[in-house]
């Protein structure tokens, strides 16, 4: 029996693994017990590898430029849906009939097939920083596996520690 536990915790160590991160969909992350990061926690580990907290920082200001572009584009779109739907259209005395420009529904237009592509390439970034950070993470993971000599007046023992 001490044997099969002896060689258990030997297994064990050699199983164990580093800090490694899972990106699921919108980029969120998780870490290795699948609990949600935020994006501060994730560049403190990041830190050790400039290229992947590097892509990682682009990919976040993919995002936030495409949801800036996007948001803004429904925001004018609804702007001038807005505009035309109070906007009076019948001829009031001295003033001539005129229609609703539609100007800033171009624009907005305009602006969303933009972010289209921007927010769909930066869930790329994201993710390729993070394959990039848990590969170098298992290359440089060594265990640091220690054993102890325990004593007292009434006991004796070994502690393995992983």
């Amino acid at each position: 029996m001490k044997k099969t536990i002896a060689i258990l915790l030997v297994l064990c160590s050699v199983v164990t693994s580093a800090q490694q991160l899972t990106c699921k969909n919108a980029g969120t992350m998780f870490n290795s017990v699948n609990i949600k990061i935020s994006p501060e926690e994730v560049r403190t580990l990041m830190a050790i590898n400039t290229e992947a907290l590097a892509l990682y920082d682009a990919g976040r200001d993919k995002k936030i430029f495409g949801s800036m572009l996007l948001y803004g584009g429904i925001g004018l779109i609804s702007a001038n849906v807005i505009i035309a739907a109070t906007t009076n259209n019948n001829a009031i005395a001295g003033s001539y009939n005129q229609r609703a420009d539609a100007t800033l529904a171009i624009i907005g237009g305009v602006m969303v097939v933009v972010a289209i592509p921007i927010k769909i390439g930066y869930s790329k970034k994201i993710k390729n920083s993070v394959e990039l950070y848990n590969k170098s993470v298992t290359d440089n993971y060594k265990p640091a596996q220690k054993w102890t000599l325990l004593a007292s007046n009434q006991q004796f023992g070994f502690r393995f520690e992983f």
